[in-house]
């Protein structure tokens, strides 16, 4: 018995210690010149199948925090621009799915006994598309996050893996242009910063 508690323990010590899972992918068959827009940021389907459970009002809060994370790394990155500017790249984004840290108004509404502090493990998968202004396919991204360990989520808020996680794949996308830039310096053409 002793011998299955130290087991269990060194096992579940290895899992609770293991860096959180991620996976990232970024592909530009082409240089993106001049600024980039965030157009459209949608859910996909995954997703879109635990919007009853969710809520709706939580798909919106996570567009809208993608949205801010992807115009804030763009800016970072000198990059960004309003859409509809006729020069602009255009980032096209599916949040495939997510997961939340705690539940949600929803969950906890449907689900009497449910605590506001329950904890799960939250993360994000996220992909998107790069169009030039003719919309002509520039590039790819894909991100994946999920933390790894309820430790790394007691202090999260309802959605603070997920938004993590969106963070993440904006930088992943802003670090991608700034290489281009880098490699090529006329890639910033237009660039109104």
């Amino acid at each position: 018995m002793r011998l299955l508690a130290l087991c269990l323990s060194v096992i579940l010590g290895a899992v609770l210690a293991s860096p959180a899972s991620a996976e990232e992918f970024a592909s530009m068959q082409r240089t993106a010149v001049g600024p980039v827009a965030v157009g459209v940021v949608e859910i996909g389907p995954e997703l879109t199948e635990k919007a009853q459970d969710y809520g709706p009002r939580e798909l919106d809060r996570l567009v809208n925090k993608m949205q801010s994370a992807l115009m804030d790394a763009l800016m970072d990155a000198g990059r960004y621009t309003e859409t509809g500017q006729p020069e602009a790249n255009i980032l096209l984004v599916v949040i495939e799915d997510a997961q939340p840290n705690r539940p949600t108004f929803q969950q906890l509404t449907a689900r009497p006994g449910l605590s506001a502090r329950s904890l799960s493990l939250g993360g994000a998968r996220v992909t998107a598309i790069m169009t030039d202004p003719a919309g002509e396919e520039l590039g790819r991204f894909a991100y994946s996050w999920r933390t790894p360990s309820l430790d790394r989520s007691q202090y999260a808020t309802v959605w603070g893996d997920a938004e993590h996680a969106f963070d993440r794949f904006a930088r992943l996308v802003a670090e991608e242009l700034q290489d281009q830039d880098e490699a090529d310096p006329a890639a910033r053409e237009g660039d109104p910063g």
